[in-house]
């Protein structure tokens, strides 16, 4: 049903993500024994929750969230004695058991098991090779990361000659990086449209939401406002009530 500026319920089919972070692969694991690669080659999941079955057992799929600048939400890595010392990991995939060693956080092996499956679609804007001569279509790529322990590492997709950004404070160096290409593990969803609130603490002035597309979305609104306005924008009213933000989504590209 499209949306019309009308009052917006947040109940439970809502889902809270905190700003900057937000789903980017789903993850099957820990499992006890590594699928064959008969078995991974059928693996085709499309949203958390769907099931697969290896060796007559059944697993679901969960998201795997993180953040390009802080990474892994609650998950701050290492730490001295008076905390991160302006200092941040790269490594955004932290898969096992959480544990603290001293003031860290750092990631064993789980009871259930020490193999791991990501799955998820990067996003090319043109076909061509990106990074170490890997090869890729224009729009979305399917990628299947399996990996055999606990581990704490990173999976990245460049544009080739595109200069990479210096490190910030309290960062992965992968922030603001225009050479990075985006995960996006449910594309194509076929949804036409998405609707977005926002909350803040009173005082808000403006923000602005950043996106990218073949072209402009065609009209995005606010449940506080009838005009229409394209991205990036700002100005909005101070408000303790979220603001509800609808974009018409425009595939860019299919395999």
């Amino acid at each position: 049903m499209a949306f019309k500026g009308e009052k917006l319920t947040f109940d439970e089919n809502w889902k809270n993500i905190t700003c900057g972070f937000g789903p980017q692969f789903l993850k099957l694991g820990a499992l006890p024994i590594l699928p064959t690669v008969a078995q991974l080659a059928k693996l085709e999941p499309h949203k958390p929750g769907d099931e697969t079955s290896i060796n007559g057992i059944k697993y679901q799929w969960e998201e795997y969230c993180f953040s390009w600048q802080h990474g892994v939400e609650n998950d701050p890595g290492h730490q001295g004695y008076h905390g991160l010392k302006g200092q941040m990991y790269d490594d955004f995939i932290r898969l096992g058991a959480p544990a603290e060693e001293k003031m860290s956080k750092i990631h064993i092996p789980e009871e259930t098991g020490n193999y791991y499956i990501l799955s998820t679609s990067v996003i090319a804007n043109d076909k061509g090779n990106y990074d170490k001569a890997i090869r890729l279509n224009k729009g979305a790529n399917a990628v299947l990361a399996v990996y055999s322990k606990s581990c704490e590492t990173f999976l990245t997709f460049r544009k080739p000659g595109v200069p990479k950004p210096r490190k910030q404070p309290i960062s992965m160096r992968w922030y603001n990086d225009t050479g990075l290409l985006p995960f996006d593990y449910s594309f194509p969803s076929g949804a036409k449209s998405a609707l977005f609130a926002f909350e803040s603490a009173p005082g808000l002035i403006s923000f602005t939401v950043r996106g990218s597309s073949s072209s402009v979305p065609s009209a995005a609104g606010f449940a506080k406002a009838s005009s229409e306005v394209t991205f990036p924008f700002q100005g909005f009213q101070s408000s303790t009530e979220p603001l509800a933000l609808k974009k018409h989504l425009v595939p860019r590209g299919k395999l």
